[in-house]
C-alpha cells in the first residue's frame, strides 16, 4: 500500500499541493447562491478564497506567500475535531512529541519557545515552559467546532504578527456573530475503534441576534469522548489512552455603525486523558500494547478572554486587541526504565550515598546497604508535574485601506507571560500503576516571567500595475527571569533542598522581510521573498551548572523563497509551487545533565531545502481533485559538538538529517457531489496522505536512535444531505495501517528489555455523524 501511494503521489507531482482545500474544493457548495447544496456550480470556476494573512482581505491566489486555507466546511467533511485530525492533510505540517504536541512547519523543529505561532482568533497561545524551558512542546488543542477557517502560513511571521514566529503560523479563526439572522447547528457523532473503545460527541452552536443589525451572540458548546485502544500488559488495563473533553465558547459582537466592530470572546475547555497513547511493537506489531510502569494520565484546563476593537477610519483600519488566558496542566511521566540502571548502579550509589548521610567521606558497607534500602523503598515511582501559564498580551495595529498602489501595516505588541512548574516525585501503586500523590519523595519548582515588546510593520508598493515591492521590519526587546528551587530532597536523582534563585536574561534587535512579486498575467503571479525569524533565548535554573550553561542565546534563521501561483482552464484548475531554503543558526537544543536533568543550550546550525507544489482541479461537474507533494531536505551544516556539548549520544554531526522531518510528504483528496433527487444530495470523499520515513534524533549512531517508519493513511467519507440536515458515514485509517507520528528507543537495562516506543494514529475507526441546522 505504501509503495502504491508513494508512486501515485510521485506521478502527480506536477499537480502536487499542500491541500489548499478551501480554494481547491470550492467549499463544497456553501456559496452565496446555494448555501446548503453541494451540486450547484460544479464544473464552474473555482471560488475565490479570501484570507487575512496579510492583515487585510486578499484572494489567496493573489497573495505572494505560501498559504493553505482550510474552511470550516472542509474540516467537517474531514471529520476533524482538533489539530491532530487534520494535520496530515497539510504535507509540510507535522506534530511531534509524546507528552505534548509541537507543531512543525518545513522541518523547523527545536526545544524552547514555539517555532510555529498558534493563534486562536486574535490571541497567540503559548504553553507552559516546564522544568526545561520548552514552551513549544505544549500547543493548546481547542476543539475546531464552529470554526470559519484555519490558515497555515509558512515561513517566518514577524513583520505582520505581534507574537512572531520562525517556522510559520497557524491561525484558527472562529465563526463570528451575525446580528442579521438567527441560525444554529447541532451535531452528534458515534465512533468505534478496531480493538478499542467506542467514542462519541455532542456539539451545539447558535447565532442569536440581540439587537437587530447591532448586537449578536454566538455560543458553541461541546462534549467529546475519544475511545482508547492501548493495552497495558503490566496491569491488564485496556484502552488506557481514552480521553474526554468539554468546552464552551461565547462571542459577543457589537456593530454600532458600519465603521466600528467590537467583539468579546470567552472560551473554556477541560480535557483529560487516562494514559499516554505510546505503545511498543515488541509486544505485538499491530496489537497496541505497552508495559509502561505508570499509566501516566494527563489533564488540562484552558480559559481565554479576548476583546477586539476595529474601526474603519477611511484611510486605514485600526485594530486594538487585548487577551488574557490561563492554562493549567497536570501530567505524569514514567521515568522507571531510564532510572533502572541508576537504581542498580553501585558506583552511582556510592556517589549519592554520601549526601544521604550528609558526609564527605565514602559510605561504609552498612551505610551502602541502608542507602540501597532507601532506593528500593522509592520504587516504582513517577514524575507528577503540575504546570501552567498565565499570559496578558496586547496589540495595536493600523492597516491601510483602499485599492491604491500603496499598502502598509504598522503595529506594536506587548506580552507579559508567567509560567510555573511544580515537580513532585511520587510513589506508584505496584498493583495498578496509579499515583499515590500523598507519598511525595522529592519536590522542586521552576518558572519563568517573560516580558516582551515588539514594534513591527510592512510597506508594499505596486509599480506599473504588475510589480509590487514589499519590505518589513520588527524591533524586538524581551526580558526573561527564570527561577527555581528544591523543597524536598531525593537522593536517587540528586535533587537537594535549596532556596529560590533567579537568573535574568534578555535581548533586543531587528528582523527583516523583503518580497518582490510580479503579475505575469491576471492568472499568473510570481514572487521571491527573504524573511528573517527569531526566537527568544532564556536560562537554565539547575544547581551545579557551569556559568556557560546557565544562559542560552536566541536562535534565528533566514528563509529564502521563490514561488508561482497560477490559474488555468477558465478558473477550473490552480497550480502553485514554491522553492525554499532556510539557513538556521545557534539552534536551541536539549542537553542531558546526569543523573536525570535536561537543559537547553545552543549548538549547531542547519540548512533546509524544499519544494512545495499545490494544485486543484474541478475535473467534472461535482468532481474535485486536490493533490499535494512536498520535498523537505534538512540537515546540519555544523557539528552540534562544542566544548559544552560533547559529541556523542544524540548530538549530531554536520550532514545529519533533521529529526522528525520526513523528506517526502503528500496528499490526494477526491470529492464527488451529485443530486439524488429534488432537495437531496450525495457526497463521497476520500483522502490519502503519505509520509516517508524519518529519524527521532540527529545522530544515527546514538543508542537511542529510532527510525519513524513511512506510512500511508486512507480516509473515506460518504453522506446524504437535505436542505438543513446531513448524515455522514466515515472510516479513518480505512486499511488499518500502523501510522507512526513519533518513535523513541531505549536500550536494555536492569529488569527491562530493549524497547521501541511509538505514538501512532488510532487503528481503523468507523463512525457516523448526524447534523441538523436550524
Amino acid at each position: 500500500m505504501q509503495r502504491f501511494s508513494a508512486g501515485v503521489l510521485a506521478g502527480t507531482v506536477l499537480l502536487a499541493i499542500s491541500i489548499q482545500v478551501e480554494a481547491e474544493s470550492g467549499e463544497g457548495g456553501s456559496d452565496a447562491s446555494n448555501p446548503d447544496g453541494f451540486v450547484t456550480g460544479r464544473g464552474a470556476p473555482l471560488e475565490h478564497v479570501i484570507v487575512t494573512a496579510l492583515r487585510r482581505d486578499s484572494n489567496v491566489q493573489e497573495t505572494p506567500a505560501s498559504i493553505t486555507s482550510i474552511s470550516g466546511a472542509t474540516l467537517e467533511r474531514l471529520a476533524a475535531s482538533n489539530l491532530t485530525d487534520f494535520v496530515r492533510t497539510v504535507p509540510s505540517l507535522q506534530l511531534s512529541g509524546t507528552y505534548g504536541q509541537r507543531p512543525v512547519l518545513r522541518g523547523v523543529q527545536a526545544v524552547g519557545e514555539p517555532v510555529v505561532g498558534l493563534y486562536y482568533g486574535e490571541t497567540p497561545l503559548v504553553g507552559p515552559s516546564g522544568s526545561t524551558g520548552d514552551a513549544g512542546l505544549h500547543a493548546p488543542d481547542l476543539n475546531l467546532f464552529d470554526v470559519e477557517r484555519v490558515e497555515v502560513l509558512r515561513g517566518p511571521q514577524g513583520t505582520l504578527y505581534g507574537a512572531g514566529s520562525v517556522g510559520g503560523t497557524l491561525r484558527v479563526l472562529f465563526a463570528q456573530p451575525d446580528p442579521t439572522r438567527f441560525e444554529g447547528r447541532a451535531e452528534v457523532q458515534a465512533t468505534t475503534i478496531r480493538g478499542g473503545e467506542q467514542g462519541w460527541y455532542t456539539k451545539l452552536a447558535a447565532n442569536i441576534p440581540l439587537v437587530e443589525d447591532k448586537l449578536a451572540a454566538r455560543l458553541s458548546v461541546y462534549r467529546q469522548d475519544r475511545g482508547g485502544y492501548v493495552v497495558n500488559l503490566n496491569y491488564g488495563s485496556r484502552d488506557v489512552n481514552g480521553s474526554e473533553s468539554e468546552g464552551a465558547r461565547l462571542l459577543l459582537g457589537l456593530t454600532p455603525n458600519d465603521d466600528i466592530t467590537f467583539t468579546i470572546t470567552a472560551l473554556t475547555q477541560e480535557s483529560t486523558q487516562d494514559g499516554v497513547g505510546a505503545w511498543s511493537q515488541e509486544y505485538g506489531s499491530r496489537d497496541y500494547r505497552s508495559r509502561n510502569v505508570s499509566i501516566a494520565p494527563f489533564s488540562d484546563e484552558l480559559d481565554l478572554f479576548n476583546a477586539t476593537f476595529q474601526w474603519q477610519l477611511g484611510f486605514a483600519e485600526l485594530t486594538v486587541t487585548s487577551s488574557y488566558y490561563r492554562w493549567d496542566v497536570a501530567r505524569v511521566v514514567d521515568p522507571n526504565r531510564p532510572l533502572s540502571n541508576l537504581v542498580n548502579n553501585t558506583a552511582a550509589h556510592a556517589n549519592q550515598c554520601r549526601p544521604y548521610f550528609s558526609q564527605a567521606t565514602p559510605c561504609n558497607n552498612d551505610q551502602l546497604a541502608q542507602y540501597q534500602g532507601y532506593v528500593q523503598s522509592l520504587l516504582p515511582l513517577s514524575w507528577y508535574q503540575r504546570l501552567g501559564v498565565k499570559s496578558r498580551n496586547h496589540e495595536v495595529r493600523l492597516t491601510s485601506s483602499g485599492e491604491g498602489p500603496l499598502h502598509w501595516t504598522v503595529g506594536v505588541y506587548h506580552e507579559n507571560r508567567d509560567d510555573y512548574h511544580h515537580h513532585n516525585i511520587v510513589n506508584l501503586d505496584p498493583l495498578t500503576g496509579e499515583l499515590q500523590p500523598w507519598n511525595i519523595t522529592g519536590a522542586s519548582y521552576a518558572g519563568n516571567d517573560l516580558e516582551q515588546t515588539a514594534f513591527f510593520g510592512e510597506l508594499s508598493y505596486r509599480l506599473f500595475d504588475k510589480l509590487t515591492l514589499t519590505a518589513g521590519t520588527r524591533r524586538y526587546d524581551y526580558d526573561k527571569i527564570t527561577f527555581g528551587g528544591v523543597t524536598q530532597n531525593n537522593y536517587l536523582v540528586s535533587i537537594f533542598t535549596r532556596p529560590r534563585s533567579e537568573v535574568d536574561s534578555g535581548a533586543s534587535g531587528w528582523v527583516s522581510k523583503y518580497n518582490i512579486s510580479y503579475e505575469v498575467t491576471p492568472d499568473i503571479l510570481t514572487y521571491v521573498q527573504a524573511s528573517q525569524g527569531f526566537r527568544p533565548g532564556g536560562a537554565n535554573n539547575v544547581a551545579g551548572l557551569t556559568s556557560e550553561l546557565i544562559a542560552y542565546k536566541p536562535d534565528s534563521l533566514w528563509s529564502y523563497e521563490g514561488g508561482v501561483k497560477t490559474l488555468w482552464a477558465d478558473g477550473r484548475f490552480t497550480l502553485n509551487a514554491a522553492l525554499f531554503r532556510i539557513e538556521w543558526d545557534d539552534m536551541q537544543t536539549n542537553l542531558s545533565v546526569p543523573p536525570a536533568t535536561a537543559i537547553v543550550t545552543n549548538a549547531g546550525a542547519a540548512r533546509i531545502n524544499g519544494l512545495e507544489v499545490e494544485a486543484v482541479a474541478r475535473l467534472l461537474p461535482g468532481l474535485t481533485l486536490n493533490v499535494g507533494f512536498v520535498i523537505n531536505d534538512g540537515e546540519l551544516t555544523d557539528d552540534q559538538a562544542t566544548p559544552l556539548v560533547p559529541l556523542g549520544g544524540a548530538a549530531g554531526r554536520a550532514g545529519d538529517r533533521l529529526p522528525n522531518s520526513p523528506k517526502r510528504t503528500g496528499v490526494v483528496g477526491l470529492e464527488y457531489g451529485w443530486g439524488i433527487s429534488d432537495g437531496l444530495e450525495g457526497l463521497l470523499r476520500t483522502d490519502i496522505t503519505y509520509r516517508s520515513s524519518t529519524g527521532n534524533e540527529f545522530n544515527r549512531a546514538s543508542t537511542t536512535y529510532q527510525q519513524v517508519d513511512s506510512s500511508t493513511q486512507v480516509n473515506l467519507q460518504a453522506g446524504v444531505e437535505g436542505s438543513d440536515w446531513g448524515i455522514y458515514l466515515f472510516a479513518h485509517n480505512l486499511f488499518d495501517e500502523v501510522i507512526p507520528y513519533s518513535a523513541s528507543h531505549t536500550v536494555a537495562s536492569v529488569g527491562y528489555p530493549a524497547e521501541t516506543t511509538i505514538l501512532t494514529a488510532p487503528p481503523r475507526t468507523l463512525g457516523i455523524t448526524l447534523r441538523k441546522d436550524f
